[in-house]
C-alpha cells in the first residue's frame, strides 16, 4: 500500500490561495501490511521544496501521552522521482507485540543539511494502526 502525505517548510513565505493551512495529516494504517508513505514537501505558497535542502528526513510514532517515548522511528529516504521522501513500514514493524492496534500520533521532521537545523513538515498528527483482517 502506498499512501501520500504532505509536509510544509515554513519558509516565511504567506500561504497561497487554496493551499491548506492545516498542516496536520491524519494517518490510518491497517498493521502486519507493508506501507509506503510518500512525504511531498511545499512551501506554504505550494512550490515543491526541492529533496536536497535537508541531509534527514524523520517520522516518529509514539502514544498519545505527553512525553511518552517514540514507539517506531523511520529515516525516509530521498524520492525525488516521486518530488519528496518515502518511508517503508514493514509487516514485521507492526506486530501487536510491539505496536498494538489502537491510536497514536506521529510527526515528520527535517535536518538541514547546512549544520543540523531541524524544521518540522508535519506537526503532531493522528496515527491510528487498525487490526489487521483475520488478525487480534
Amino acid at each position: 500500500m502506498i499512501l501520500t502525505i504532505r509536509g510544509v517548510y515554513l519558509d516565511g513565505s504567506t500561504w497561497g490561495a487554496g493551499v491548506d493551512q492545516n498542516m496536520a495529516q491524519p494517518l490510518n494504517l491497517w498493521a502486519r501490511n507493508d506501507v509506503t508513505v510518500r512525504l511531498r514537501v511545499i512551501n506554504p505558497q505550494g512550490v515543491p521544496v526541492a529533496v536536497n535542502k535537508w541531509s534527514a528526513v524523520v517520522l516518529t510514532v509514539r502514544p498519545p501521552t505527553a512525553g511518552a517515548a517514540a514507539t517506531l522511528t523511520l529515516a525516509g529516504a530521498a524520492d525525488p522521482q516521486n518530488g519528496g521522501w518515502a518511508f517503508t513500514i514493514a509487516d514485521t514493524q507492526t506486530p501487536d507485540t510491539r505496536v498494538a492496534p489502537g491510536l497514536y500520533v506521529y510527526d515528520v521532521y527535517a535536518v538541514a543539511t547546512d549544520g543540523g537545523a531541524r524544521d518540522t513538515l508535519v506537526p503532531l498528527s493522528a496515527f491510528r494502526l487498525q487490526a489487521s483482517v483475520g488478525g487480534a
